[in-house]
């Protein structure tokens, strides 16, 4: 049985109240008590009463008046919130045992509510998602799925392993996480190859976010810093004299949470750069670019500081991964829309993920494992790193 709701497309405003206000001038919002006499709306918008989970679509009447009980939502822990993005037909959760009676749903759409549904088809413990409203849902949507049956609430939520609800918080003073040496991060200028992770500084004091590189010297191999607030991309064979370093001309924001996927076409050459943030390429700066020797760095790997622990990461880090191949606008679009459900593995060029750190998601004690091959990091000098914060 479904619900009557009026699903709506992306094209909306947040209203200072907190509503969602579209085209139409419907809306769809939250609050306590009932929102008949007191909530002024259009026709079609929709409403959850928090108190005792009643919820209301604007059926009849102008003003405040003919709101109209749909469903009845009850018991909304938080603990049985999972973050996921969902496809018509997907296995939404698994319970721990047969349902019984009608579970109701209430959707989120990036924090404000979306959908009130009890379309689904349930055979024995699997849930399946139908497509709420007569409308598929985007598959960018970032989505939060509450419900409310007891036994429903107490089984495994879909793809438990992929959903990204931790990062790792890195204190900018000796934290880092250290792997050891590792054959296929060996790049040589020849080679294409692609960074991607989501991190949110803290500080524009220089800071090195990877480190694959000697650090005396040549200072030989590959890096990835933060200095005055830009991301900068440095392979190196001899520091200044044989080296191509490329940065962002513009500065990236403080405490806010950013994609950046940096791509190497193995040309040698800065034309063979390309940095984009939050799915947009970036305009970037060419501090040198004489690179024509070797760049094989062959001991151990950190992020969140250079390999001797100077210029150390502040503030967050999550869902690092290097793939052996150049990616593409439309490989950079995949990845930044996977930041609530990660599911790299299948992602267009999954075949050329060669190691993912899911910084917190799956990790035990200190160890973050890679999700493709055995070179898991290490986090070192503190054990309080791991976080309940993504993107």
């Amino acid at each position: 049985m479904g619900v009557p709701v009026i699903f709506k497309g992306a094209n909306a405003k947040m209203l200072n109240s907190g509503a969602l206000e579209f085209k139409d001038n419907t809306i769809i919002d939250t609050g306590t008590g009932s929102p008949e006499g007191s909530v002024t709306a259009e026709i079609g918008s929709e409403y959850l009463d928090t108190t005792n989970g009643d919820a209301y679509i604007k059926e009849t009447g102008s003003g405040n008046t003919g709101w109209t009980v749909v469903a009845k939502i009850t018991d909304l822990p938080s603990a049985v919130e999972d973050r996921f993005i969902p496809t018509l037909g997907q296995t939404v959760f698994t319970a721990s045992s047969t349902p019984s009676g009608d579970a109701a749903f209430a959707l989120y759409k990036n924090g404000q509510l979306r959908v009130l549904t009890t379309d689904y088809t349930r055979s024995g413990t699997t849930v399946t998602w139908q497509d709420p409203g007569g409308e598929t849902l985007e598959t960018d949507d970032q989505i939060t799925l509450r419900y409310n049956d007891t036994s429903v609430s107490s089984g495994t939520p879909f793809d438990p392993l992929l959903l990204n609800n931790h990062s790792v918080d890195l204190d900018g003073v000796n934290d880092f996480l250290a792997i050891g040496a590792t054959v296929d991060l060996q790049f040589e200028r020849t080679n294409a190859f692609s960074f991607s992770f989501w991190f949110r500084p803290q500080t524009t004091v220089t800071q090195a976010i990877y480190s694959a590189e000697l650090t005396a010297g040549t200072f030989r191999g590959v890096a990835i810093r933060l200095i005055a607030g830009k991301i900068r991309f440095i392979l190196t064979s001899t520091t200044a004299t044989n080296q191509l370093s490329i940065e962002t001309t513009a500065s990236y924001a403080l405490t806010q949470w950013q994609h950046v996927v940096i791509i190497y076409d193995g040309s040698s050459s800065a034309s063979g750069v390309t940095i984009y943030r939050d799915n947009a390429s970036e305009a970037l700066t060419t501090i040198t670019d004489n690179l024509s020797a070797t760049t094989v760095y062959t001991a151990g790997i950190r992020i969140g500081s250079r390999t001797d622990g100077a210029q150390p990461y502040q503030n967050f880090v999550d869902d690092f991964a290097i793939f052996d191949t150049e990616l593409d606008g439309s490989d950079v679009a995949e990845l930044f829309v996977e930041r609530a459900y990660t599911d790299y593995i299948n992602l267009t060029k999954g075949a050329n993920l060669i190691h993912w750190w899911r910084m917190g998601d799956g990790a035990t004690g200190s160890t973050i494992p890679d999700e493709i091959a055995s070179s898991d990091a290490t986090i070192t000098n503190t054990l309080s790193a791991i976080q309940s914060e993504a993107p």
